[in-house]
């Protein structure tokens, strides 16, 4: 049922993107951005919601993959920068230096959550900024490798 759902939205996205690389005016360009921001949370929404399906039925399985940081946090400013803009909220990313930029862990769950969690703090702050800090907590030994643990 996922590929169902997730392929129109999918294409979508993909005729947003290629439309927004030929000449628009500028109304044209802000209509075609909007479907693009708006198709990206909608997909969003249904990717929590078979995730959710997933963990009910006891089927969620969590990838553990190589991820750059910076991807991550760059993919999560270009999604939500608009919402607080919206709201005159400054939407601010950051990581510590001494957190390594390459990770493994599962990278779609992290930015699902990540952006459930921001767009909260967007949606409940009146003014000011949200800001998105990413820091190294403890590395311990574990199966002779060594493991870290960061904080968003």
């Amino acid at each position: 049922m996922s590929h169902e759902i997730r392929t129109p939205m999918n294409a979508i996205i993909g005729f947003a993107y290629l439309a927004l690389q030929t000449e628009l005016t500028a109304k044209q360009q802000d209509y075609i951005h909007k479907i693009n921001t708006s198709a990206h949370s909608l997909l969003g929404v249904l990717n929590d919601i078979l995730d959710f399906s997933k963990i009910e039925a006891g089927k969620l399985q969590m990838e553990t993959v190589g991820f750059d940081l910076d991807q991550i946090l760059n993919n999560l400013s270009a999604l939500m920068q608009e919402k607080a803009a919206e709201k005159n909220i400054r939407l601010v990313f950051s990581a510590d230096s001494d957190v390594p930029r390459q990770l493994m862990g599962d990278p779609l769950r992290l930015e699902q959550i990540l952006i459930n969690l921001i767009s909260n703090a967007v949606k409940f702050t009146e003014r000011g900024e949200v800001r998105v800090t990413v820091q190294s907590a403890k590395c311990k030994m574990q199966n002779e490798l060594p493991k870290s643990e960061h904080h968003f």
